[in-house]
């Protein structure tokens, strides 16, 4: 079934039919699919909730329902579908992993620039707090889009909608750094960031940089090269920046997309609180 109707891969087939088992085992032992209703299905999702199973984990199990449920209406074995008025569980948004403003300069300061690769991280790497591209935008940088006296990157963001990024005093030094080593290379490329072979620098081998320098410095925390974007629209709003403002720095469609890094600032914003307030 899983297979035809939706060209599930092994791992999903295999939960899906855990999910369906449990819900089975919920049954009267002689119940068949065409005696299951609605009632049977809530009365499932309030087991789930008392025992205290998160909301990822009952949304994938009323997927699994949904799923095998329509396969039987196409079947011709129900006529009528018992998940039909059964809302999921609202899922809410998953908050983007954000470094404080004194965890972005102790890593970031952390990074020797005595090799060529070392001054070429942390100008990367410093690009990418300080600009907030993305890091697909960044790999696609050519020389010739950074204009350095004025402090820009021209970016080719999503749906290839161009805007310029800022690159603040900080980055802008280490880059002309970075530029300068380059040239004494006799780098061919145009690409801005060069890999060991001279080629244009990936996602995947930002990536590594990033494993490689989180490594080195020490830290704890884990976080991927996109942290660094969301670090950059959460501090801009912790000191003072407007939503719109930072919508166009990050290339957002919409305002929505955006409103995220506000419940990050809010969840700071509670912290404090929650620390400082005597009636907290």
């Amino acid at each position: 079934m899983m297979e035809s109707v939706r060209g599930a891969s092994i791992h999903t087939r295999s939960a899906y039919r855990t999910d369906l088992y449990q819900f089975l085992t919920r049954l009267p032992p002689d119940a068949r699919w065409e005696d299951v209703t609605a009632r049977d299905v809530r009365g499932f999702l309030m087991a789930l909730s008392k025992e205290d199973y998160d909301r990822r984990s009952v949304s994938r199990k009323l997927a699994a329902l949904r799923s095998f449920f329509r396969y039987l209406i196409e079947t011709k074995v129900l006529r009528d579908d018992p998940m039909e008025g059964i809302p999921g569980p609202k899922l809410g948004r998953k908050l983007p992993r954000v470094l404080s403003e004194s965890e972005m300069t102790l890593f970031l300061d952390g990074i020797s620039i005595d090799t060529f690769f070392g001054c070429r991280d942390r100008a990367l790497l410093e690009l990418l707090y300080a600009s907030g591209m993305r890091v697909s935008e960044l790999v696609a940088l050519d020389v010739r889009d950074l204009d350095l006296r004025s402090g820009s990157a021209k970016v080719s963001g999503k749906g290839n909608r161009e805007r310029l990024c800022p690159v603040g005093a900080v980055a802008s030094g280490f880059v002309r750094q970075y530029l300068e080593r380059r040239n004494a290379r006799n780098v061919a490329s145009d690409a801005l960031f060069v890999n060991h072979l001279g080629r244009r620098l990936t996602v995947r081998g930002v990536r590594f940089v990033l494993e490689r320098r989180i490594t080195r410095s020490g830290l704890a925390k884990r976080f991927s090269p996109h942290a660094l974007r969301h670090s950059f629209a959460t501090h801009l709003l912790d000191n003072g920046a407007d939503l719109r403002t930072v919508q166009e720095l990050l290339g957002h469609k919409g305002i929505a997309t955006t409103q995220i890094y506000t419940h990050t600032s809010l969840s700071k914003l509670r912290q404090v609180y929650a620390k400082s307030h005597p009636h907290a």
